[in-house]
């Protein structure tokens, strides 16, 4: 039989459209082609050179990487950045406006 409005379980809407964007944020960004370096570029950063490309302070990159913010490759005893990772912040940080 008819139940009124009233008596059904409350939906979380923000919930739904949220799980629903985050849906198709993923196909869409499945779809785009990915965007990498140029044949010139380094695929693996200096903390140096990777704190110049942010804009940031080498103190600023190295709390990011004790935060486990940013993956380290650490060849030897050398300690780098992959390029991808740092667009991988970058974008995992863009808010639309």
């Amino acid at each position: 039989m008819f139940q009124p409005i009233h008596s059904l379980p409350a939906l979380d809407l923000d919930a739904i459209v949220e799980t629903i964007a985050d849906r198709v944020a993923e196909k869409i960004l499945a779809r785009l082609p990915q965007h990498s370096p140029s044949a010139d570029d380094p695929l693996l950063l200096s903390i140096e050179q990777a704190a110049r490309k942010l804009g940031r302070t080498v103190p600023a990159m190295e709390h990011l990487i004790r935060q486990h913010r940013l993956p380290i490759v650490r060849i030897d005893r050398r300690i780098f950045l992959d390029y991808r990772d740092i667009l991988k912040l970058i974008d995992d940080h863009k808010i639309a406006a």
